[in-house]
């Protein structure tokens, strides 16, 4: 029986990518985003359903779940593929902007995945949760501390998940891309320098596409990854191995 799969994120980028990758594969689509144009277009897919959902209104969250249970649904897995980012000297950078990018990126991420996890235990399902984080959660990057702070805490947040449910056969990770070119990242492409400096600090030499990361993604929701939980996957093409210097 086809799986169904609750992912934030979905009407753009790395989300999006999942949304196609697994109704490609038969699996059944729960997509959540505060933009979802271009979900709505899919919605031919009998497989997909569509829900917007602004991720910094908490009480839309407990609602949206609300209406899962009256309908008696339990999703299989949860991919947290929602993030912003601020690009914006730590002196310039503003409550309100802090606490947003901490919000999406952290906090309802936080939420979703006790609400998934609450229901699971209840109906001893064993779920998955997927989390993509970033290679900012694992360094500094210039002009983005709160980006830098949610993610880092994101994959601190993915091994509590893990210890914490681990007994009852939930297993949760994440994924840690390097640059991925989405909407999100376009406009880095449009410097010449920043393309070539971007090719040259990846081992691989080369920037990342969405389907890396969903690549990652589907192993870690499959049974092959039935002994993986807390653990962190790099996605980036060898971003972090070292400086070419």
């Amino acid at each position: 029986m086809a799986r169904q799969i609750l992912i934030t994120g979905a009407g753009s980028g790395i989300g999006l990518a999942c949304v196609q990758h697994f109704l490609a594969k038969g699996e059944r689509v729960l997509a959540l985003d505060k933009d979802i144009d271009r979900l709505l277009a899919l919605q031919d897919e009998k497989s997909l359903r569509v829900a917007q959902l602004d991720l910094c209104d908490k009480a839309a969250i407990y609602a949206f779940f609300a209406k899962l249970d009256e309908a008696a649904e339990v999703p299989d897995a949860l991919i947290n593929a929602a993030g912003i980012r601020e690009i914006v000297p730590v002196v310039d950078l503003s409550d309100e902007m802090f606490e947003k990018v901490m919000t999406v990126n952290l906090t309802a991420p936080f939420m979703l995945a006790r609400e998934c996890a609450k229901r699971w235990l209840q109906r001893q399902v064993q779920g998955n949760i997927v989390n993509i984080a970033s290679v900012s959660g694992v360094m500094a990057e210039p002009e983005r501390a709160a980006y830098v702070s949610s993610k880092h805490a994101l994959i601190g947040l993915t091994k509590q998940l893990a210890m914490e449910f681990g007994s009852a056969g939930i297993r949760v990770n994440a994924v840690s891309p390097g640059v991925i070119r989405t909407e999100l990242t376009e406009s880095y492409f449009s410097q010449p320098q920043l393309v070539q400096l971007i090719q040259d600090n990846h081992a691989l030499g080369r920037w990342g596409q969405p389907q890396d990361v969903v690549a990652c993604v589907d192993f870690l929701i499959s049974a092959a990854a039935g002994f993986v939980t807390g653990a962190n996957f790099l996605v980036d093409g060898g971003w972090t191995a070292g400086k070419k210097l």
